[in-house]
């Protein structure tokens, strides 16, 4: 049980990361800090990208998830949400169900770097510095 969030590219794209269980009450609370940081960016769009490597558990009620992503989800600035990491497929099936219940923009990837080749291909405004650890 944990998380880290930080920004991976300052003002551009939020790197959030979760240990072991995911439960609404930790995404409600990853929600609340996420928000003001996307709000207080110059940009008209951040990228939040979330690595899921260690997540064993998950809450599989669909409602309570939707409910703790629905703050964030409907942020008029959110960009792109990628999860990224060793995931299983209900993981996965449970991140495009609840991203087309917003009209998010979702992709999934097996590493970092594959999605932050992506979404360089999406916004060609993003400043990703050529030395960032990936």
């Amino acid at each position: 049980m944990g998380r880290e969030l930080k920004w991976l590219v300052e003002d551009e794209i939020i790197h959030q990361r979760y240990y072991e269980t995911m439960t609404a009450d930790e995404i409600l609370e990853g929600t609340a800090e996420i928000n003001p940081m996307i709000n207080g960016s110059p940009r008209q769009m951040v990228h939040v990208v979330m690595q899921m490597d260690g997540v064993n558990t998950i809450t599989k009620n669909v409602k309570k998830l939707a409910d703790a992503c629905m703050p964030l989800f409907n942020n008029k600035k959110i960009g792109w949400f990628i999860v990224y990491g060793d995931m299983n497929r209900f993981v996965r099936f449970l991140g495009e169900s609840i991203t087309q219940m917003f009209g998010v923009r979702y992709r999934a990837f097996d590493t970092l770097e594959e999605s932050l080749d992506f979404l360089q291909t999406r916004d060609a405004e993003l400043h990703i510095p050529e030395d960032l650890p990936v």
